[in-house]
């Protein structure tokens, strides 16, 4: 199940604000709440923050559950890129078992965006690239890394 809610232009800058909460079969619960700024003051790249709850509970696999909160900052935002930092709060609960690890969880994400459909909504020509790189951390004090490359690319075709 997935519920969403949006308001717009509150407090009269033509900003965005969403919450939106979904609960899986699985029993994952995730709560979310957003705030999306087009343009603020003298800032030239829109402002978007998002605040994540996200528990899950894998009781059919294991005796293992996890509960990560966090909050993602866009840094810089154009037409064509898109900078984000994220810092999550990791908590694992190991039922009986000692063991995982309590701690910050930073990344920082880039992406590269090339648009060329006729419509975001419903294309009927034209093509999209996404490249995005995934950078983060195990917390700061382990020294453990990982990065992610994500490549997306479509292409509409209408044949009539």
């Amino acid at each position: 199940m997935e519920g969403r809610i949006e308001w717009k232009n509150l407090l009269g800058f033509g900003e965005t604000w969403d919450g939106i909460g979904r609960y899986g079969l699985d029993k994952n619960l995730e709560m979310s709440g957003g705030l999306y700024f087009p343009r603020l003051k003298s800032l030239t790249a829109f402002l978007r923050t998002r605040a994540t709850l996200f528990t899950q509970d894998q009781l059919h696999l294991s005796a293992y559950k996890l509960r990560l909160a966090g909050v993602t900052i866009g840094l810089l935002s154009g037409k064509h890129q898109d900078l984000s930092f994220s810092l999550n709060w990791h908590m694992p609960r190991n039922s009986g078992f000692s063991g995982g690890t309590v701690g910050l969880l930073p990344s920082i994400k880039y992406a590269f965006i090339v648009d060329r459909r006729d419509s975001v909504s419903r294309p009927t020509t034209g093509y999209a690239l996404r490249l995005a790189t995934h950078l983060s951390c195990a917390g700061f004090d382990t020294g453990q890394y990982s990065a992610r490359q994500v490549i997306d690319l479509s292409f509409i075709v209408w044949i009539y």
